[in-house]
């Protein structure tokens, strides 16, 4: 008896050792993995960063002070080009999430797309639809072409969307720019936690983006 009791604690005991060396081997794998998304959201963000350099210190400045009805007109009359406005769009984020650690990527694709837009805007036939030019910022949990759609998950990264989802396809029609990626984790979060969060980060976008405190 005492023999079978002792082969069983044996067991047990090499069970829970190489349950936990198998653990530490996946967090250890894990933990590369967001040290590199760290990485590479640096690069991405030098890289958005010189892109909003493009434009104008001032200019940036003036766009960026306009609120959504102001930008939505002057994107529609031409006032403003669907390229400044996203070059201006990155340094607002920029500015954010430094003070909040917000954004999950630049999507880089977004001047390109607003040059796009320019360009048709040109066209005396083109009629501009009523979101014309506006950037947008998405949550990670929508897909977008050839950028990760982890939805949080470590083990989703590294695997970038083949095609866009309907809803961006939706939003292009639109003439929307999808211009920067976004956590869902506040959304999932135990409610009293969530509402705690939303507050702070919003008052820190708040005085990034506008320079005061109106929340």
């Amino acid at each position: 008896m005492l023999f079978y009791l002792a082969l069983l604690i044996l067991g047990a005991s090499a069970y829970y050792c190489h349950f936990q060396l198998k653990r530490r081997k996946i967090i250890e794998r894990l933990d590369k993995v967001v040290q590199s998304k760290r990485d590479d959201l640096l690069k991405n963000i030098d890289e958005a960063r010189r892109i909003s350099d493009k434009l104008d210190s001032k200019r940036r400045d003036y766009i960026g002070n306009l609120d959504f009805e102001q930008l939505k007109e002057e994107l529609q009359n031409g006032s403003v080009t669907c390229v400044e406005a996203v070059r201006t769009y990155f340094h607002k984020a920029i500015l954010a999430h430094e003070k909040t650690n917000a954004v999950t990527c630049f999507i880089l694709e977004a001047e390109q797309q607003a040059e796009e837009l320019d360009e048709k805007a040109k066209l005396a036939s083109f009629v501009k639809p009523p979101m014309f030019g506006i950037p947008l910022s998405l949550k990670e949990c929508l897909k977008v072409k050839g950028y990760d759609t982890t939805r949080g998950f470590v083990q989703d990264a590294y695997r970038p969307s083949t095609e866009d989802s309907i809803q961006i396809e939706h939003y292009k029609k639109l003439a929307t720019i999808g211009s920067i990626g976004m956590p869902i984790g506040v959304q999932v979060a135990a409610p009293p936690f969530r509402e705690e969060a939303v507050l702070r980060t919003m008052r820190e976008i708040e005085i990034a983006v506008t320079g005061k405190l109106e929340i």
